[in-house]
């Protein structure tokens, strides 16, 4: 499950915090009611400091937020920027659990170099080819999945990625898989937007990330 709460929607800080502790309560329904043990995240972008990522393995802690939490999300209500997600997975492991992070640094018009930070987010399939094995992969080497599926797509997606993402039956039969792989920017803002429903697919690209799909990397956290 994934839940976005747009800071301009609301009029004021108290409107913010009723949306997000109802997001809240909706996300913690969606880990009591599975039958696993899985793990969530919160993304909060500020336009006065860097964004804060919150990720927990610890699914009941969703319903009991420590201070530092607490005092984030009331600082966003009052002085954020763009989305607030909140992420649920049934994914226990750290490396499993989305936004992944990168860095990528710029050079500005005064040529001053920037490092500027992007948040890459992955909901759906990831089929039974190229990009579920570099996912698998990922796991069996306790790597980051979220590092894995954003280099698949920096080297793939002109070539065709979107069409590698199905699943082959018994016959060797294809079958497109949904699947929607998402990049905000420190500011919150959705840079990069590609994805697959049925038989409607898509591709939302700013001018940022065009340069970022298949773009060099300034590395990681």
């Amino acid at each position: 499950m994934k839940i976005e709460i747009e800071w301009n929607d609301f009029s004021n800080p108290e409107e913010r915090l009723i949306a997000i502790s109802e997001a809240i309560d909706e996300a913690g329904n969606c880990l009591s009611d599975a039958n696993w043990s899985g793990s969530y995240s919160f993304l909060m972008c500020f336009g006065n400091s860097i964004p804060l990522r919150i990720r927990s393995n610890k699914p009941e802690s969703i319903r009991k937020l420590g201070d530092k939490t607490t005092y984030a999300i009331d600082r966003w209500s009052e002085t954020g920027i763009g989305l607030f997600v909140i992420r649920t997975s049934s994914r226990f492991h750290m490396r499993d659990i989305y936004p992944s992070k990168s860095i990528q640094e710029w050079t500005n018009y005064d040529g001053e170099n920037v490092n500027s930070i992007f948040f890459h987010y992955y909901e759906g399939h990831y089929g039974n080819g190229s990009l579920w094995r570099e996912v698998r992969n990922a796991r069996n080497y306790n790597h980051s999945v979220g590092d894995a599926v954003r280099g698949y797509f920096q080297r793939n997606y002109w070539m065709s990625a979107m069409e590698n993402i199905v699943r082959r039956d018994d016959d060797g039969n294809e079958q497109l898989r949904d699947f929607n792989y998402r990049i905000l920017d420190e500011n919150g803002d959705v840079v990069v937007d590609i994805g697959r429903k049925g038989e409607e697919d898509w591709n939302h690209c700013t001018p940022i990330g065009n340069k970022f799909l298949g773009g060099r990397d300034g590395g990681d956290e």
